[in-house]
């Protein structure tokens, strides 16, 4: 039975990840996160109205929960690939038929399809590894390529770029709203811009932490430097900030 009152920073669901160390360990994501995470992208992304977005990822796999968040924020549709349409001609054939306009995936799967044989596509997420700029050049004259970054602990993604521009440099973008971004050094101190430091992320997008893992949770959310009390995420990311086109700074991934 519930003995407390329900709450927006109460665990929406737990999502396994193994991470760096190869062991799995669960990420606990709230509520706050995700409302804040379906708004964003559903913006950023363009879903407009009624989009059809692939649905890819495995539910292992946090992914998954983009594209149903995707496709429910703006009253569209998801249309769950055949299990053998992991890449290439399979792949393509099911998102020509199914005229899919919006989608997450990873550069590696990107590059076994052919933009201009998919008229319907109008905004694509590439994210999970860096993203060539080779690639980014085969895909920018069909549709509008998205570069994205987040780790599972911090609720999926925390930036979605502009689309990319040829002839511009795949950046990472900049913080969505809800979403505090700090770069800073070995021993907490912001870095100016252009400077290499790690990314540490504050905000409502901050999971819970790992389920039943009191002592690494304490050491990857950790207590800000600036005596708000805040919680921030450690990424391990080697990041820097930019100044985009607009004059906005942006990441770039170093590493």
């Amino acid at each position: 039975a519930v003995r407390a009152e329900a709450r927006p920073h109460n665990t929406a669901y737990v999502i396994y990840t193994s991470g760096s160390t190869g062991r799995p360990k669960g990420v606990a994501v709230t509520h706050t996160g995700l409302a804040n995470f379906s708004a964003q992208e559903a913006r950023r992304l363009k879903a407009g109205d009624a989009p059809v977005v692939l649905g890819f990822a495995s539910p292992s796999f946090d992914a998954s929960v983009l594209e149903y968040l995707l496709a429910t924020e703006a009253g569209g549709t998801l249309a769950y690939r055949p299990s053998a349409a992991m890449g290439g001609p399979e792949l393509q054939q099911f998102m020509r038929d199914q005229r899919i306009t919006h989608t997450f995936l990873t550069p590696t799967v990107l590059s076994t399809l052919e933009p201009a044989d998919l008229p319907d596509l109008l905004h694509v997420a590439a994210g999970g590894e860096v993203v060539p700029r080779g690639l980014v050049e085969d895909w920018l004259r069909y549709t509008r390529l998205h570069n994205v970054y987040g780790p599972t602990e911090t609720t999926i993604l925390i930036t979605i770029s502009d689309p990319i521009e040829a002839g511009q440099p795949v950046w990472m973008g900049g913080p969505m709203p809800g979403v505090d971004l700090m770069v800073l050094d070995e021993r907490l101190r912001p870095v100016p811009v252009g400077i290499r430091g790690e990314l540490y992320v504050m905000g409502g997008a901050l999971s819970r932490g790992y389920l039943d893992q009191a002592p690494l949770t304490a050491g990857r959310f950790v207590a800000t430097p600036f005596g708000t009390g805040e919680r921030m995420y450690r990424t391990g990311d080697i990041v820097s900030w930019r100044v985009g086109a607009a004059g906005e700074l942006v990441l770039e991934y170093n590493g």
